[in-house]
C-alpha cells in the first residue's frame, strides 16, 4: 500500500493466502510487493517474522480460512476511514487470492459475501458442487499438478 495515496485514490484489497501450507506472510513478498504497486492493498495471512518453533520449515494451520475471515473484518473495520493511512481503502472492493494451500483457502470463500473475485494460483479441483457455489468472478491459475499437501494426491487419481 503506498505509504501517502493521494485522496482521489480507491484502493482495493486483496487478501493472499501462502503456499505449502506455511504461515511465512513473506514468502511471495517480492510477488505482493510488484501486484501492490500495481495499486492494490495486500493482506498476507502468516506471520512476518521468525517465530521460535515454528520457523520455514514448520508446518502452519493456513488450511483454516479464519486467516481470510479475520482480515476481512478488520479491514472493514479500517477501510475508508477519515484522516487514517486507510482512508483511500474500499473494503467493497475486496478479493481473495493465494498459491497451493492458499488456493485453496481462496475457493473455500466462494461463499463469503465480502469477496467480489476469486484467483486461484497452482490449485483447482474436480469438485464440482464448488464451481456451482462460485457466484463472483474467478481465476484459476494452474501450470502443473498441483499434489501438495493441499489436495491429497489419490484426489486426482481413481
Amino acid at each position: 500500500m503506498p505509504t501517502n495515496p493521494p485522496a482521489n485514490l480507491t484502493l482495493p484489497v486483496m487478501l493472499w493466502g501462502e503456499g505449502n501450507c506455511v504461515g511465512d506472510g513473506l514468502a511471495y513478498k517480492d510477488f505482493l510487493l510488484q501486484t501492490a504497486s500495481h495499486g492494490i492493498m495486500i493482506i498476507a495471512n502468516g506471520w512476518v517474522k521468525d517465530i521460535p518453533g515454528r520457523g520455514k520449515n514448520g508446518r502452519d494451520t493456513t488450511l483454516n480460512i479464519t486467516y481470510f475471515t479475520d482480515s476481512i473484518d478488520w479491514i472493514h473495520k479500517q477501510a475508508g476511514k477519515a484522516g487514517t493511512k486507510y482512508a483511500t481503502v474500499d473494503a467493497a472492493l475486496l478479493g481473495a487470492s493465494g498459491h497451493s494451500c492458499g488456493g485453496l483457502q481462496t475457493i473455500e470463500m466462494r461463499s463469503e459475501p465480502r469477496v467480489k473475485t476469486l484467483a486461484s494460483f497452482g490449485y483447482a479441483t474436480r469438485e464440482s458442487v464448488w464451481a456451482r457455489d462460485i457466484k463472483v468472478p474467478v481465476g484459476f491459475f494452474v501450470g502443473s499438478l498441483d499434489t501438495s499437501i493441499a489436495m491429497p494426491r489419490e484426489f486426482f487419481y481413481d
